[in-house]
């Protein structure tokens, strides 16, 4: 399927219906180009076996993981005593932040990099205001470009 095109996900959403876990509390979180995995630490089946079978699955089904984009993350606590990580995946980055659905998460459920970032696109929609009135846009107009 071509990218960017409007049947594509549409028809990705139908080919990975059948996609499942393998472990009863285990979680997959299906977008229309992309899937998360959730795998709490009590689980019945571990994280390795999980990202098998989702590689099995794209196998199966003829489509190509990109191990770019892939990546792990492990939550914790704040400020924990001790943590125990789990094995490293093969060819995955494990990351600290992830941007997920254009949230910024962290694995200590932190939010200050999400806020960086916020404050990041307000200074640059601030400065483009600053920018369009030296150049003499109406105040009326500012709006039709905040918006963008």
């Amino acid at each position: 399927m071509i990218q960017g095109s409007g049947l594509g996900p549409s028809l990705y959403i139908v080919m990975k219906s059948d996609m499942k876990t393998v472990g009863t509390s285990n979680i997959l979180i299906k977008y229309a180009d992309a899937v998360d995995l959730l795998v709490p630490e009590t689980a019945d089946v571990d994280i390795v076996t999980e990202f098998n079978s989702v590689k099995v699955w794209a196998t199966q089904n003829k489509m190509v993981i990109n191990f770019l984009k892939t990546k792990e993350m492990v939550f914790h606590r704040p400020n924990p005593c001790n943590i125990v990580y789990p094995p490293v995946l093969d060819s995955i980055e494990r990351v600290r932040v992830a941007k997920l659905l254009g949230v910024c998460v962290q694995s200590n459920f932190c939010c200050e990099e999400h806020v960086k970032y916020i404050l990041s696109v307000c200074s640059q929609h601030a400065y483009l205001m600053k920018l369009l009135r030296a150049k003499g846009l109406p105040p009326l107009s500012y709006n039709t470009f905040v918006r963008l």
